[in-house]
């Protein structure tokens, strides 16, 4: 019996699972910590690419061990994260992750944002070209942030965290390639013709790099030498959990997880937020970097800090507090991972309302209210036939799911019932 393998690289853990030839259903599916992110004042969110495919093909190796023989290896995982690497796919820098906010100093030690930076020398109207989301974090600013300051200053071939893995694991080092759901997240491919943007690449911060032919098919990048089987190209996660989700274009989605995108289908490659390639012809009409689980548990960590009682414990007391509390004025702005000038905060505070319940309820009205703001600027939500909820929170918060459907009324709301949305999404696109 043969059986597909298919992995997700997330932040904080590993997922991978297995496909039994002629099924469609991902089983087996195993967690496991990932590599530690190594996090300085300075804004460097780095982490080892030796200890990054140590602990994939640990991984690898589990599924193997279960499956005995593989068909193929489907990746898709974080976006936003790079490196460098030489010829023959030795590392020539660390993986730099979207947490990224390394500056750039001149010679008077002044800290400039490497984005202010990349706006000056460039045309307004190619940052819309490349998908509207020049920020910090993104691959072309902290790239361009550590050729300013003199580092890596080598040829090398520029790879996604996530297409490094694929090349590593088939052993290809000689023709690079990158998917566009991937390559996109870079800040630098013009989304609608889905190659790179050439203002881009004609500024010196990326002279002698070699970048990766992108691609729009599920190509394969080679085999691996310890399953004797074919590796495929990396899938963004993104696309992965909606094509996962089988997303339609009369739906908006709701990805909700770490954090969390409101997104649409769309026939062109434009949108009031950012515009990302998705399969088919299509692109996503997406608001990206919402606050979600990732601050949540900022809040769990807080309310449970005097206690020894377990972190399920917590969560199932905090959603027993919330049923007590329908609504609030307490008011929390969930952005704790921001910028020192964009940072979150707890407003209105009275006497009474300083309780668990009221804290997060807040979370859960301040979520909901965004997802709600957004979806509207996106598309004409009284046309749209239902939300579809992916990310795996609504399903293990049920206050937040129950918050989405109070508040679109009108509208069916879809769930992902599956084990894991991306993981389901490679199946799809192998099977498809």
């Amino acid at each position: 019996m043969s059986y597909l393998a298919v992995i997700d690289i997330g932040g904080t853990f590993l997922k991978g699972g297995l496909v039994k030839d002629g099924c469609s259903t991902v089983e087996h599916v195993i967690r496991v910590p990932g590599p530690e992110l190594v996090l300085t004042q300075e804004g460097r969110a780095e982490m080892s690419p030796t200890e990054l495919l140590k602990y994939v093909n640990q991984l690898l190796k589990r599924l193997l061990d279960q499956a005995g023989s593989l068909e193929a290896i489907l990746i898709t995982g974080q976006m936003h994260g790079w490196m460098l690497t030489d010829h023959e796919l030795q590392p020539l820098s660390p993986v730099v992750t979207w947490r990224d906010s390394l500056p750039v100093s001149n010679a008077n030690e002044v800290k400039s944002a490497p984005e202010d930076l990349l706006r000056q020398q460039t045309s307004d109207s190619v940052w819309q070209s490349v998908g509207n989301e020049l920020r910090s974090g993104i691959p072309v600013a902290s790239f361009f942030a550590r050729r300013e300051r003199g580092e890596l200053n080598v040829p090398g071939i520029l790879h996604s965290l996530i297409s490094y893995v694929s090349h590593a694991l088939s052993g290809n080092a000689a023709t690079p390639i990158m998917h566009s759901t991937d390559a996109a997240a870079h800040g630098f491919l013009n989304t609608q013709h889905q190659e790179w943007e050439q203002e881009i690449l004609d500024l010196p911060f990326l002279n002698k790099i070699q970048l990766p032919e992108v691609v729009t098919d599920l190509r394969r990048v080679g085999v691996s030498s310890e399953a004797k089987c074919p590796v495929y190209v990396a899938i963004g996660d993104q696309q992965a959990a909606l094509i996962g989700s089988s997303l339609k274009m009369n739906e908006i989605s709701f990805n909700i997880a770490t954090g969390s995108q409101v997104s649409k289908l769309t026939s062109v490659a434009e949108g009031p937020y950012q515009v990302r390639p998705y399969f088919g012809g299509l692109w996503l009409s997406t608001k990206t970097h919402i606050p979600a689980g990732r601050s949540l548990n900022s809040l769990v960590a807080l309310v449970s800090e005097l206690s020894m009682q377990s972190n399920d414990w917590v969560w199932s007391e905090i959603q027993d507090r919330l049923q007590e509390i329908s609504t609030t004025n307490l008011r929390i702005n969930l952005n704790f991972f921001g910028s020192d000038d964009e940072s979150g905060s707890i407003a209105q505070i009275t006497e009474g309302n300083l309780t668990v319940g009221h804290v997060f309820r807040a979370a859960v009205q301040q979520m909901v209210n965004t997802y709600y703001e957004i979806a509207h600027q996106l598309t004409d939500v009284s046309a749209t036939s239902s939300i579809v909820l992916t990310g795996g929170l609504t399903t293990r918060f049920s206050p937040l799911k129950d918050a989405i459907v109070d508040k679109f009324l009108n509208h069916q709301i879809r769930e992902f019932q599956g084990e894991d949305a991306s993981l389901q999404g490679l199946v799809n696109l192998f099977t498809s």
